[in-house]
């Protein structure tokens, strides 16, 4: 049964975007396997939140014996694990170092089994007759880190946690089965406590700030060139000229001295 889908997402960032991408083929195979199977409850890119750390869960699976969480990695080359435990993602024969998606799973594992524990009396029953509190103490625990199909996976260690997109759902039922076989000694969750734990989970869901769009570019301003006056030609002389208020007017030369004269530029002599 999926409880919780995975949202549509837009990413401007391309590995973000790929991410996002590696987590829709994995919700497709999920929802393929077991949305119609009422004993199994899938959540995908839950969120939750715990005394201020935050726990980004890929997808998580509550079946009867426990908790089981996939990391998606988007992989477009190789991925390859030394005996060491040290993980390499290669692209054009260049590999670089990343954090192994198994302990980061198993970190947000973590935190969500702390939340659950601090809600203990309200998700799980009583027992012997109302006089024990059951607890999550034997829930069974398991994380795998899922690769995306056009990635190559190369191993000189055992990770059994290691494994292709497709394989993943029926990894799932294999650890459910194992769970089943057992006769003694297996703890299951009731159906109340079930359907007690996946509504608090949906309930306790926080979502992610939203992406912020990157800033539009400033416009440029263009300031206008200063228009300089005109150079002066060192070799230029001022001639002063009368104004024409000066000269002949009707026919007739003006008496007496002129009262303004104007400066102009002769050109000199060649």
């Amino acid at each position: 049964m999926i409880v919780k889908d995975l949202e549509p997402q837009q990413h401007a960032d391309p590995l973000r975007r790929a991410g996002y991408d590696a987590e829709r083929q994995m919700a497709h195979y999920l929802k393929r396997a077991f949305a119609e199977d009422p004993r199994k409850f899938v959540f995908h890119n839950l969120r939750l939140e715990r005394r201020g750390e935050i726990a980004q869960i890929d997808h998580l699976i509550l079946h009867r014996f426990g908790l089981l969480i996939v990391e998606s990695k988007s992989v477009a080359g190789q991925v390859s694990v030394n005996e060491h435990g040290e993980w390499t993602r290669w692209w054009n024969r260049q590999g670089r170092g990343m954090p192994s998606p198994v302990l980061q799973a198993r970190r947000q594992l973590d935190l969500l089994l702390a939340l659950l524990d601090d809600h203990t009396t309200e998700l799980m029953d009583r027992s012997m007759l109302g006089l024990k509190q059951r607890t999550l103490s034997g829930v069974r625990r398991d994380v795998l880190v899922a690769i995306s199909d056009g990635g190559r996976i190369t191993r000189k260690a055992d990770v059994p946690e290691l494994v292709k997109a497709d394989q993943v759902p029926d990894r799932v039922k294999a650890i459910i089965g194992a769970e089943q076989e057992k006769t003694f000694g297996s703890f299951g969750f009731t159906d109340a406590e079930m359907t007690r734990i996946q509504a608090f989970l949906r309930s306790r869901h926080v979502p992610a700030p939203a992406e912020a769009a990157p800033a539009a570019p400033e416009p440029t301003q263009t300031r206008a060139a200063p228009v300089s006056a005109p150079r002066r030609s060192p070799h230029a002389r001022i001639a002063r000229v009368p104004p024409q208020s000066a000269l002949r007017r009707n026919g007739r030369r003006r008496r007496g001295p002129a009262r303004t004269w104007r400066a102009v530029r002769v050109r000199p002599r060649t």
